[in-house]
């Protein structure tokens, strides 16, 4: 799943928990689920990485990673759907 390898970090539905590069998580927020909308940003002015829940800022998950960055969803049951938004519509949570 994503956050559990080096060079991935993520913020997990079913526990609320942030993975940053390792299985281990740490306590973020509370879960999302159907119906939720959740984004992540890196912030590079501020060197930070953080995630939104329904518009709403969540808080810093660490420093900004360097590089080139890719979008990675990990899902574990069937039937979920999920759309991704890069831009082309507007986001719930801006700067």
């Amino acid at each position: 799943m994503p956050g559990w390898k080096e060079g991935s970090w993520a913020f997990h539905g079913d526990d609320g928990k942030l993975y940053l590069e390792r299985g281990q998580g740490v306590r973020y927020r509370n879960t999302y689920g159907t119906g939720d909308v959740v984004g992540c940003g890196a912030d590079s002015q501020n060197n930070e990485l953080f995630f939104t829940k329904n518009g709403e800022y969540l808080g810093s998950a660490g420093s900004a990673p360097k590089g080139r960055l890719f979008a990675v969803i990990g899902i574990g049951c069937e039937g979920v759907h999920f759309s991704i938004n890069f831009g082309l519509e507007g986001f719930r949570y801006s700067l």
